[in-house]
């Protein structure tokens, strides 16, 4: 088709759309992209007579967009015969009013509809049968996104940060950190003004009359409106507002209103009596004292969170003086991470070992993003807050013991060993109790877990060389740049926290045994059992192994079951798919995917 017949025809309309949920830095998204595809698909199609349609930072639920609502008229006007979008979810994430759009509107103004990367041409009818449930999927994509934008505003308001719009007058933003407020050097005065005259007894009428005499804008913006008669109009309402702000009296406020339906554009206004106000009340003195005396309010549970820098579980649960319960959320188990995971057990498994279960990593499709994503965490979270708690001055030495502890999962060490190894590798002094502290910081954090000798035999528990585990297998990963990716230890890792999630105490165990040597004489030999496993009157003995087929390997992890003087079940956990089977000698062994994915797996 030549370009002088297309004059004559209606245009095509190109329409791009995206939202700060689809997220700003997602270049396939962007809108400069989406533009690029659209003309390309136009042009080679022969419609060389178009026109852009955008709408930048716009939800996809509702549909009164400017330029969504522009094209609308231009189709009832006759303008526009074709309505192109790079996916079905730019036109809209609500599938009523997007299926509408696509089968009633659109027909009926002779408008032709095509969404590239769907395959949907209204033309040919190519995939429009599926059309409708790929409108339902992006409804229910738009929900999902909506309640994790709204959950993660909430999350930085409680932490204090400004998640509004525009600052009150007399603030504004940092330009160091956009979440925090500052004194607006400009217009911060006209706000002192106010509340000196309020204190001098002043009315809110004659307050708001002196400002206009004095010509005192009401915005901080100027520009052209300077000649606007409303720039000085105060009036007593807004004077009252002011006075009555809690801001202006450092309080932070969420909640004030709700959303009546993720489709309603309309809002119910939350009585001031039931504001939620968040101060950072772990700076104000005697403050549990504060949080105590909402218990007495009835249908009230109290909630505390925040950054192990400022206040750790364990202070909760001491200042609270036995009303207060600690509630530990862990990382995804496997079972909850392979129930959202899209792939067969094989893969998840070894996407599991890498990378473990923090719940933002399992979002990530892109590898690079998880292990950036890991890193960052660890150092900007995990290490920074003990730095902080703990007034830590050197934290090169910290971080060069996490990479000892990372180095060494599953293998017995204590802080003398440790100690003796910054000295002969590192040339540093590192104290036994600095590094004692130390460890216990990374504990406190919930960064490591320690679990402790028992000896079976003698039923009491050995001081040294414990065990340190890391919470998730995945920072301990990310820590040493996915450089040591031992399996057994992995799995042990692995183990040890699933054993923890299901509410057991877990120790290490030894086993005192007498054996001949090579010459024939009896010696004394400590053999291992990785986890002595306890809840109430049950006990477990397990041992992990990623390798069983060989007959010494066999000898190796049975043989320290086999000296255990007790009748409490024996289990071996190893690599694979194996269902759990009983050996002649009783001991029950079960493939890792049998443990993992069966709560009560322990009980065959």
């Amino acid at each position: 088709m030549s370009r002088k017949k297309q004059v004559n025809q209606k245009i095509t309309a190109l329409y791009c759309r995206i939202s700060l949920e689809d997220g700003g830095d997602n270049e396939s998204m962007s809108i400069s992209n989406q533009k690029l595809m659209l003309r390309d698909f136009a042009e080679k199609n022969g419609m060389f007579q178009y026109e852009y349609y955008v709408d930048d930072g716009y939800t996809g639920r509702n549909f009164n967009r400017p330029s969504f609502q522009r094209m609308i008229a231009d189709i009832e006007a006759g303008k526009i015969g074709c309505v192109i979008t790079k996916d079905l979810s730019r036109l809209g994430r609500n599938y009523i009013e997007a299926g509408s759009y696509i089968e009633i509107f659109f027909p009926k103004h002779n408008v032709r509809y095509i969404a590239i990367t769907d395959g949907v041409d209204s033309l040919t009818r190519q995939e429009m049968d599926i059309t409708p449930f790929k409108n339902i999927l992006n409804d229910m994509y738009s929900r999902d996104i909506s309640k994790k934008v709204l959950a993660g505003r909430m999350t930085r308001s409680r932490q204090g940060k400004f998640c509004g719009g525009q600052p009150p007058l007399g603030l504004m933003r940092d330009p160091e950190d956009k979440g925090h407020l500052i004194l607006d050097p400009e217009t911060a005065p006209v706000i002192r003004k106010i509340y000196d005259m309020a204190l001098d007894g002043w009315g809110c009428m004659r307050i708001a009359k002196q400002l206009m005499d004095d010509k005192v804008p009401i915005t901080r913006v100027k520009s052209n409106t300077e000649c606007d008669v409303n720039y000085y109009s105060w009036g007593s309402a807004r004077i009252s507002h002011i006075l009555r702000n809690p801001f202006y009296k450092g309080a932070h406020l969420v909640c004030r209103t709700h959303q009546k339906g993720i489709r309603s554009n309309t809002y119910d206004i939350i009585p001031r009596e039931d504001w939620e106000i968040i101060e950072e009340v772990q700076f104000m003195p005697r403050f549990e004292e504060v949080l105590n005396s909402l218990l007495r309010i009835s249908n009230i549970d109290v909630y505390v969170t925040g950054s192990n820098s400022k206040f750790l579980s364990s202070d909760i649960v001491t200042e609270f003086r036995g009303r207060g319960d600690e509630i530990r959320i862990y990382p995804l188990s496997f079972a909850e991470f392979y129930a959202a995971y899209d792939g067969d057990y094989d893969d998840a498994w070894e996407e599991y070992m890498i990378y473990g279960g923090l719940p933002q990593v399992a979002q990530f499709s892109v590898e690079r993003q998880k292990a950036e994503y890991l890193k960052n965490i660890f150092t900007n979270v995990y290490i920074k807050d003990v730095v902080e708690r703990n007034r830590i001055q050197n934290v090169d030495e910290i971080g060069t013991l996490v990479d000892i502890l990372a180095s060494a999962i599953g293998a017995p060490t204590n802080p003398t060993k440790i100690s003796n190894t910054f000295k002969s590798e590192r040339g540093i002094n590192y104290s036994n109790k600095t590094i004692s502290n130390h460890i216990d910081y990374l504990a406190e954090a919930f960064l490591i877990s320690k679990a402790d000798r028992y000896d079976i035999k003698g039923r009491k528990y050995v001081g040294a060389n414990l065990k340190y585990y890391f919470s998730d297998i995945g920072l301990r990963n990310a820590r040493l740049n996915f450089r040591q990716q031992e399996p057994t230890h992995i799995m042990e890792n692995i183990v040890y926290n699933e054993l923890l999630v299901r509410g057991y105490n877990v120790d290490v165990g030894i086993v005192d045994v007498f054996a001949k040597n090579s010459d024939g004489k009896r010696v004394h030999k400590q053999l291992e059992v990785d986890f002595v496993v306890n809840q109430g009157s049950q006990r477990y003995y397990i041992q992990v192994a990623y390798d069983m087929t060989s007959e010494e390997k066999q000898t190796q992890e049975l043989n320290s079951l086999r000296n255990i003087p007790d009748s409490f079940k024996k289990i071996v956990i190893v690599n694979g798919t194996k269902k759990p089977w009983r050996n002649e000698e009783g001991f029950v062994i079960m493939g890792m995917k049998y443990f993992l994915l069966n709560e009560d797996s322990l009980e065959f």
